[in-house]
């Protein structure tokens, strides 16, 4: 189980959640807080299931008209080496579309010396609980799955690039085993190289952008511009003193400033964030977050991050200051044995 943050509909409730199926709408929801959060709860799961029958009526009045102007070609491709396991996807029920994310690979020195590396992928759609479908993360990369999404593709993707493949080998294999091939996108990082692909059938505007260390993909946009942009912030301030977390959402932020999700009749959405690093700590409170439904999800996972810093930052003080106390006290009980 994650913690999830429903953020417009229930005033920052926490709330834990089991997903049952690829639909964000169906969830199983356990409180963490009083029960009088219940009828909150309950609806915040009708508006998600509103917005959820929304989004399918304005995918059917869309139509399955697609095109291809405007996509950005790859800049590097898989070998196409089978990954352990590949097996075909067909028949498997997948979700609606989901719409820009980042994937990003930086390497940084710890406070020892060592070398070491941090992924992170965000997420934003105008579509509920984003968090459950797209970002994937771990000590060995990051990876995203989206327009017409098959979760086992990122799902699939962590756990071969822990198996050791390479990012282009490991969602290259990955979608040659899958009939959708054409209506998926699909990018990540990992130590050593990065992918991105675009089907030509995902919905207009769709491409994605590959730089050294990072890769940007997006459909159902207003245009080229929201990928362009988003790699553009993240680029300004990539390896920068802030946290990753609060520069991917710098980079979403700026992916949405330039018009985001053309859907414009949806109006509740989310967004997602996960940070992952090599170095054998605990990752901060503030490196998985997810707003699962809002209508400004982006601003919303700003306060999400801010506010978990803050907490973050009060528990590591609390417990200095209790440790030193603890020193202490030590320190004078064995002056006062000799």
């Amino acid at each position: 189980m994650r913690g999830i943050l429903i953020h417009k509909f229930v005033g920052s409730l926490y709330v834990t959640c089991t997903r049952v199926s690829h639909y964000p709408m169906q969830f199983s929801l356990g409180l963490t807080t009083g029960n009088q959060r219940l009828p909150a709860v309950h609806e915040a799961y009708a508006t998600c299931a509103r917005s959820v029958n929304e989004q399918r009526a304005s995918h059917e009045r869309t139509g399955n008209e697609r095109t291809t102007s405007g996509q950005r070609l790859q800049t590097r491709s898989g070998t196409g080496n089978v990954a352990p396991g590949a097996h075909s996807f067909a028949g498997r029920r997948l979700t609606p579309d989901v719409t820009f994310s980042i994937c990003v690979r930086e390497r940084y020195t710890d406070d020892d010396g060592d070398d070491q590396i941090r992924y992170g992928v965000a997420v934003t759609t105008r579509l509920p609980g984003v968090g459950t479908l797209c970002p994937f993360a771990s000590t060995d990369g990051a990876v995203a799955t989206q327009s017409l999404v098959n979760v086992e593709l990122g799902r699939k993707g962590i756990e071969y690039l822990g198996d050791g493949l390479a990012v282009d080998d490991a969602l290259e294999a990955l979608l040659n085993a899958d009939e959708g091939k054409p209506q998926r996108q699909l990018h990540g990082v990992d130590a050593d190289g990065t992918f991105a692909f675009s089907g030509d059938e995902c919905n207009d505007w769709y491409g994605h952008v590959v730089g050294e260390n990072y890769t940007v993909a997006g459909n159902l946009l207003t245009g080229e511009d929201v990928v362009d942009d988003t790699a553009a912030a993240y680029e300004s301030d990539a390896h920068g003193d802030a946290p990753l977390a609060k520069r991917l959402i710098d980079a979403l932020a700026a992916g949405h400033a330039a018009g985001g999700d053309k859907r414009e009749d949806l109006e509740v959405q989310s967004a997602a964030l996960l940070v992952c690093n090599t170095e054998e700590t605990d990752d901060p409170y503030y490196n998985d977050l997810r707003v699962d439904a809002s209508e400004t999800p982006v601003a919303d996972l700003r306060e999400t991050y801010e506010t978990a810093k803050r907490g973050y930052e009060t528990v590591l003080e609390k417990y200095a200051d209790e440790t030193d106390a603890a020193e202490e006290t030590d320190e004078a009980d064995e002056t006062e044995e000799r």
